[in-house]
């Protein structure tokens, strides 16, 4: 998985590309480091770039989820499709992180 990052407004847009796995620890955990310092408070991370994502990759996104709430920042996930769209549908995951 690689992403990027930018500023949109009041916003971090984090977007992914590629496969999302536990492969991608590390280099996810800076991201949630990120988060956990509250110094944004609203991340939107746009999966439409993914093409697949393993339960690994969904607990990675909780971990992000946890770093979030501790820091009362927002994050959000946007663009789903795919396999990716079914994975989130399927675990329900809207209860843990919202998308569209």
């Amino acid at each position: 998985m690689n992403y990027t990052m930018k500023n949109a407004g009041s916003a971090v847009e984090i977007t992914m590309r590629g496969s999302f796995t536990f492969s991608d620890n590390e280099s996810f955990r800076d991201l949630v480091t990120l988060v956990g310092k509250g110094e944004m408070k609203s991340y939107r991370l746009d999966v439409a770039g993914l093409d697949f994502i393993d339960s690994a990759g969904l607990g990675l996104l909780v971990l992000i989820k946890e770093a979030a709430d501790r820091s009362r920042v927002d994050i959000r996930l946007q663009g789903a499709q795919g396999q990716v769209r079914k994975m989130l549908d399927i675990s329900q995951f809207a209860e843990v992180i919202p998308y569209d």
